[in-house]
């Protein structure tokens, strides 16, 4: 059985999060965000590269986690390549369509209709709601965060993967859906997540939002995955590695700095 992820975006930076997650023949795009710099765009190339395109056999899904700019800011760009199929919750895509509309003055009225229509087609689903990528059995639930934001759990041959971007606890004030959360994301077999904040382990976010370096460890005990793929940050503290903090606390747990444009075979999920 044949699987990798390769970030074609938002690996080792912040910024324009997208990841290629390939298991079998399928492929799906997660997340599809923009840089705040010159070069605001994921590389489509490294999907061409892959054989991911429209028209082809794989033409690939993208899945949105939450209406921030760093997750879903190249929908747009991707759309006008053929990448039509986009998948969030209603909330996100609710929470899209108001953005273009509050920024009407911002845009002409081409970009506006443009984008308009690009969030307008967006296939949304309810958290716990199942939906499919091919063969690939997918539900969302909730990351807290901000409204609508995201975990997708992906279920591939009896075997488990949990994607987040941006989290925070609790998943959901929702007191039943929270636990629910917990329910399907724990015993994954690969964990993807962003880290933004996770690699400050000696200092204090102020940001209720954004998961902090204890609220990671506390979602990797709740999980208790295989293998850990750790994205969109950096180790900004050099004098400890979080990796070496993950083998410490966790000794049968790989974890994996992600880097733009590697491909990371997924142990556990494939051969």
């Amino acid at each position: 059985m044949e699987g990798y992820f390769l970030a074609t975006g938002g690996g080792s930076e912040i910024g324009a999060s997208s990841y290629c997650l390939s298991l079998g023949n399928n492929k799906v795009i997660l997340d599809c965000g923009m840089r705040f710099g010159e070069r605001k765009y994921p590389s489509i190339d490294s999907l061409f590269k892959e054989g991911i395109f429209p028209g082809s056999s794989q033409p690939g899904s993208i899945i949105v986690s939450h209406s921030h700019k760093d997750h879903f800011g190249a929908l747009a760009y991707f759309y006008q390549y053929g990448f039509k199929r986009i998948i969030s919750t209603p909330q996100c895509k609710d929470n899209l369509i108001k953005r273009v509309s509050a920024c009407l003055d911002t845009f002409n009225i081409d970009q506006y209709l443009d984008l308009k229509h690009v969030f307008m087609s967006i296939a949304a689903y309810d958290f716990f709601e199942p939906f499919s990528c091919g063969d690939l059995d997918c539900i969302f639930v909730p990351a807290g965060h901000i409204d609508g934001a995201a975990m997708t759990v992906i279920f591939y041959e009896g075997q488990k993967l949990v994607y987040t971007g941006d989290f925070s606890f609790p998943l959901s004030w929702d007191e039943v859906e929270n636990s629910c959360a917990f329910e399907f994301i724990k015993d994954a077999d690969i964990l993807i997540t962003e880290s933004t904040y996770g690699y400050m382990k000696n200092k204090t976010v102020i940001s209720s939002k954004h998961a902090q370096f204890e609220d990671l460890c506390h979602l990797i005990e709740k999980i208790y995955p295989q293998k850990i793929f750790l994205v969109h940050g950096e180790n900004q503290d050099k004098s400890w590695s979080i990796t070496d903090e993950i083998a410490e606390r966790w000794p049968s747990i790989k974890a994996v700095n992600v880097k733009n444009f590697e491909k990371y075979y997924l142990g556990g999920i494939m051969a």
